[in-house]
């Protein structure tokens, strides 16, 4: 069971012994007590479903992985002490039987189960046909029915795993099943409870506090923030564009002694200075 229904769980049963300890809440009328009598009935049998569902998916889970261990055994048992051999031995036989060497060869050991039971089988035809020659040169007199043996074995063991997981899914549906049906339960006695505990504020906040379903450690829900929006690069060239589109022009004039132009990518030539020339003597 996952912690929410574990927790729900709890919380059913906690109201349910609750309603059993609160005998006051009835009327005394059979007949106006008789939705408050049935609903809390049926709280209790969803509770005993939700035990007896839980074990089972508990008992499946466990069955399922023994039965993967034992089905990873016996692929290793079929394989090595029972398919190998026969193949070995008919290698050795290549004098005697060459063709008995293809009809028995050993597959690949990471054969698909399906594709590795029908070669067994297979395999042990083939011995039947060949089992005299087989024997002779040392495999046991019942090797065939040994080899049919444990990849009966195998198969079965790969068919109870798929079982169990049915039966584990199973079991999980039916305690989701159930918990819908004790939250309706839940509610439905709510609405009879509030009603005859108007005056009772105490025993109102123990019911409230009951039937709340809370998970330890749980933390809140992250708030998802957008992401910035991205700023678009540009290259040098672009920028200088930019940048001299947006500075306004200066206002058109004729000055006396207008300036040398200069390029945007060409720096500007400094004119030459002279070398300081000596005084000149006097005359």
């Amino acid at each position: 069971m996952k912690a929410v229904q574990e927790n729900t769980l709890q919380a059913f049963r906690r109201m349910k012994g609750w309603l059993a300890a609160h005998p006051e809440l009835g009327t005394g009328s059979p007949e106006a007590d008789a939705p408050l009598v049935q609903q809390s009935a049926a709280l209790g049998a969803v509770v005993q479903q939700i035990t007896n569902r839980a074990a089972q998916q508990e008992a499946a889970g466990r069955a399922s992985k023994g039965s993967t261990a034992e089905s990873s055994m016996l692929r290793v048992e079929l394989i090595k002490h029972h398919m190998q051999p026969v193949a070995d031995m008919a290698k050795a036989s290549i004098p005697d039987v060459v063709r008995m060497t293809e009809t028995l060869r050993m597959p690949q050991f990471r054969l698909a189960t399906e594709k590795l039971i029908a070669t067994a089988e297979a395999m042990a035809k083939s011995g039947e046909q060949f089992k005299s020659t087989l024997v002779e040169r040392g495999l046991p007199k019942d090797f065939v029915e040994q080899l049919r043996t444990v990849a009966g074995d195998y198969k079965r063991a790969v068919d109870s795993r798929g079982q169990q997981v049915a039966n584990r899914r199973g079991a999980a549906a039916g305690i989701e099943e159930a918990l819908a049906e004790g939250r309706k339960l839940v509610l439905s006695l709510s609405v009879i409870i509030n009603r005859r505990l108007r005056s009772d504020s105490a025993a109102l906040a123990e019911w409230n506090q009951l039937k709340r379903v809370t998970l330890r450690g749980a933390r809140p829900a992250a708030v998802a923030v957008p992401a910035p929006a991205p700023v678009p690069v540009l290259s040098p060239t672009a920028q200088t564009a930019d940048t001299a589109a947006a500075i306004p022009a200066a206002p058109s004039a004729s000055p006396a002694n207008p300036p040398t132009a200069v390029s945007a990518s060409t720096p500007a030539r400094i004119p030459a200075v002279p070398a300081t020339e000596a005084p000149a003597k006097a005359a």
